[in-house]
């Protein structure tokens, strides 16, 4: 048995299958709902190609939400590997380019909390899986947001190893733009709004040292991904 996490949500994995405790009922029926939108995978996998999913909640009760494992290794731990890095930039391009279908609706959708945390990818079965995607799971909206918490997230896991993260984020996003064109002042400006936010979040969350220090932090992030890409 591994335990991930234990607070506020106590995330254990135990064999093939993940146990998360939730803080209230609530919580649990919310994500549980949410998850069920994406029941087909955002990519299903053809001749060669790789499968973009999200895992699976088998079943929820109360507070309480089992769900598949996620297979193969978690990206963060393959920063290394230029395969893994491009193959996650580019099929986040390609679900980016196709409409997503939900109960008959069929539009451009974000895939939410898009973070090097919460993505796993698995060379042997073809399969790339995120996991927690988060409240912007599969809505209409601004899709390089998707690409904007990448490479912030990319920043925050790698902040004392500015080469590595500057690699990391300059692969993802050539492999990007190789299969999706966007128009790069959009991007510049969905990246400021990001920062935007996230300094908004620590002045409401932290203390005042703690936000001068976050958004200090935020700052230096912002400028080492505008010297990656160029926005």
């Amino acid at each position: 048995m591994i335990i991930y996490q234990t607070n506020p949500t106590v995330v254990v994995r135990a064999d093939n299958w993940v146990v998360k405790i939730f803080p209230s009922i609530d919580d649990c029926e919310e994500e549980y709902l949410r998850l069920q939108k994406g029941k087909v995978a955002l990519i299903e996998r053809f001749g060669d190609g790789y499968e973009l999913k999200t895992i699976n909640a088998v079943r929820a009760h109360q507070n309480v939400m089992v769900m598949e494992a996620a297979s193969g290794c978690a990206l963060k731990n393959l920063a290394r590997s230029t395969e893994a890095v491009t193959l996650v930039g580019e099929y986040l391009a390609k679900f980016h380019r196709e409409p997503y279908e939900i109960d008959g609706d069929s539009a451009p959708r974000m895939v939410g909390d898009f973070s090097i945390d919460h993505l796993f990818v698995d060379f042997e079965q073809k399969k790339i899986s995120l996991i927690d995607p988060g409240g912007n799971y599969l809505v209409k909206g601004n899709q390089l947001e998707d690409l904007a918490r990448f490479v912030f997230s990319v920043r925050e896991r790698y902040r004392y190893r500015i080469r590595l993260s500057t690699v990391v984020i300059r692969s993802f996003f050539t492999s990007y733009m190789q299969f999706n064109q966007i128009e790069l002042g959009e991007l510049t400006a969905t990246l400021d709004l990001r920062q935007k936010k996230s300094a908004q979040k620590y002045k409401l969350q932290k203390s005042s040292i703690r936000a001068h220090l976050g958004i200090l932090s935020l700052k230096i992030n912002r400028a080492i991904i505008r010297r990656a890409i160029n926005c």
